[in-house]
């Protein structure tokens, strides 16, 4: 259950190496979106080194949950080519999770 195609089972939680959780995650809240992700990485970086995938929302597009760095603990949507990328709002895995629950039981049927 989840937003989606819902919380992916743990086997499927990594994207890539399986090292990149463990590294440091780039995303700070601090920065202008557009600006800081068009500069936050080179080629031979990935911008979602420290996180896990834990939402395939279709395509390549994923919720993934940031492990390491100044954004641990929050959700990030992000798209596998790259292309974008933004933190959700939500304090933590437990607060997202909750206003899922919260937008189901309202009725307001898939949520995103």
């Amino acid at each position: 259950m989840g937003p989606h195609y819902g919380v992916l089972p743990l086997r499927e939680w990594s994207l890539g190496e399986s090292e990149w959780p463990a590294q440091e995650s780039p995303f700070d809240l601090g920065r202008n979106r557009k600006e800081w992700w068009e500069g936050t990485w080179e080629d031979d970086d990935h911008p979602y080194r420290g996180t896990i995938s834990v939402v395939h929302q279709g395509c390549e597009n994923y919720t993934l949950l940031i492990v390491t760095g100044q954004c641990r603990g929050r959700l990030l949507d992000a798209s596998l080519d790259a292309s974008f990328a933004q933190v959700r709002g939500d304090e933590d895995f437990l607060a997202w999770y909750e206003r899922w629950l919260d937008e189901v039981l309202a009725g307001r049927g898939r949520w995103a």
